[in-house]
């Protein structure tokens, strides 16, 4: 079908028409000697793990972070954020999941990153959690899909035995409404 359509442009353009378009729509052509910014997988690496480290909304890390970044959590976890939304969206909404986590999590223990992998923009962590909560002790495996973007993290996927997350640390419907409380506190 190239051969065609390059045989029709050939025509097209000898008759003095428009050439016409391909079946799949126009292309956008960058000017000659123009390229895409390569990705760099270790740059993007090194960008999720410093903001891991600097606590996700303290002000360094927030240099990290692109102003218009979502933050996907789980559905059944939407509960926990403002207007239960899916997305917590911007600088605001990473402070957001910062008091939410502050208000379930009653004591922070290191995280064990079973891998850390990237591929182009995308960074993928794999860690398990082990904390304390107001509810007990919690023990989970999260895996973060991570977007960057020019130098900076874009977009957050968060996955989790979100079921497990919500027995321990929301159940009963009192603990729910405590963790509720424990953010508004903290606004």
């Amino acid at each position: 079908m190239a051969r065609v359509h390059g045989y029709q442009h050939r025509l097209s353009r000898a008759r003095g028409r428009p050439p016409p378009v391909p079946p799949h729509g126009r292309r956008r052509r960058r000017p000659l000697g123009v390229t895409a910014p390569a990705a760099d997988p270790t740059a993007n690496k090194d960008v999720v793990q410093r903001w891991f480290a600097l606590g996700l909304s303290t002000p360094e890390a927030l240099d990290l972070v692109a102003d218009d970044v979502r933050w996907h959590l789980p559905p059944s976890l939407a509960v926990l954020l403002k207007d239960d939304a899916s997305a917590a969206e911007g600088h605001d909404g990473l402070r957001w999941v910062t008091r939410m986590s502050d208000a379930v999590y009653a004591e922070r223990r290191p995280s064990e990153v079973d891998f850390l992998i990237a591929d182009g923009d995308w960074v993928v962590m794999q860690m398990v959690v082990n904390s304390r909560l107001h509810t007990g002790d919690y023990r989970n495996r999260y895996c973060f899909t991570i977007r960057c973007a020019q130098g900076r993290i874009a977009e957050i996927y968060e996955h989790l035995d979100s079921l497990h997350f919500f027995r321990t640390a929301l159940d009963p419907p009192q603990a729910l409404s405590d963790v509720r409380a424990r953010i508004d506190d903290s606004s």
